[in-house]
């Protein structure tokens, strides 16, 4: 199944213009939160940042609407890059190119392959999700190999610009 998001609205690949979205990816004012509608305009989830309760590290949750967690990331570093092992690099903070994620209460890895392209993968390594930029046309094509509803679909768009903004520059 292939997928288009644009504008921050979900649609079938060879939807035609004009169409309703199957899900939308909505901005809050409260920082990074985002809230993912669904074709009604009711909300259907929240993804936010917040602390792991181990209090070590960051994690990003899909909330449904009653509070309880429809798919919970961990960000991970890049090899080489843990500062458990490797310490802390003087210049830069360092990088985190993966989340280790639960959704539908199976794990998988959400992987990123570069700022624009990025890959869910089982834990077995198979490829379930592609998130492609679709570069100057802009918006990302989405090629799923598993049947995902259109919500978690936007969420995992969201989790993936979350793992991206944790490599951005930090000026004071």
């Amino acid at each position: 199944m292939e997928f288009v998001i644009k504008g921050g609205c979900l649609y079938p690949a060879a939807q035609p213009e004009g169409s309703p979205p199957l899900a939308r990816i909505k901005n809050t004012l409260c920082g990074g939160e985002r809230h993912i509608l669904g074709p009604g305009g009711a909300l259907a989830l929240r993804a936010v940042i917040q602390a792991d309760p181990s209090g070590q590290a960051r994690q990003y949750l899909l909330l449904r609407p009653d509070g309880t967690p429809a798919a919970i990331a961990r960000p991970g570093y890049a090899p080489g890059e843990d500062p458990a092992s490797q310490g802390w690099p003087v210049s830069h903070l360092p990088r985190t190119n993966h989340a280790d994620l639960v959704l539908q209460g199976e794990a998988c890895v959400l992987e990123m392959l570069n700022s624009q392209n990025y890959e869910l993968r089982s834990a077995a390594g198979s490829c379930l999700v592609q998130v492609l930029h679709r570069g100057l046309l802009g918006g990302w094509d989405l090629r799923c190999k598993v049947h995902l509803p259109p919500e978690e679909l936007c969420g995992l768009l969201v989790f993936c610009l979350y793992l991206d903004r944790e490599n951005e520059f930090l000026t004071v």
